[in-house]
C-alpha cells in the first residue's frame, strides 16, 4: 500500500508540472482517509473538484481504491486539456 501512495504522490506532481490540470492530494492521518481531486485545466477560485476520488487506508478495497486514482492520474496526464481542444 505504501509503494500505492508514493506512486500517487509522484504521479500528482508530474500532473500538475505536465499538464495543464491541477490535482490535490489530502491525507487525514485522524481517520485515516486519503483523497485526490482533480480539477481539468487547472484550479480557479471557488470551484469545486470535477473529480474526487477518496478511499480510508483500512478498507477491504483500500488497495483497488488506491489503483484506480493511479489509473485515472495516468489517464490525466496522456491527454490534452479540454480547454484546449475547444480553442483548436
Amino acid at each position: 500500500m505504501e509503494n500505492l501512495l508514493q506512486k500517487i504522490m509522484l504521479k500528482a506532481y508530474e500532473v500538475n508540472k505536465n499538464t495543464e490540470h491541477t490535482v490535490f492530494v489530502d491525507f487525514m492521518g485522524h481517520v485515516n482517509c486519503f483523497q485526490i481531486y482533480l480539477y481539468l485545466n487547472g484550479w480557479k477560485e471557488n470551484s469545486n473538484p470535477d473529480i474526487k476520488i477518496e478511499t480510508y487506508l483500512d478498507e477491504k478495497f483500500a488497495t483497488e481504491n488506491l489503483q484506480y486514482m493511479l489509473n485515472k492520474l495516468e489517464e490525466l496526464e496522456g491527454k490534452e486539456c479540454l480547454q484546449e481542444k475547444i480553442e483548436k
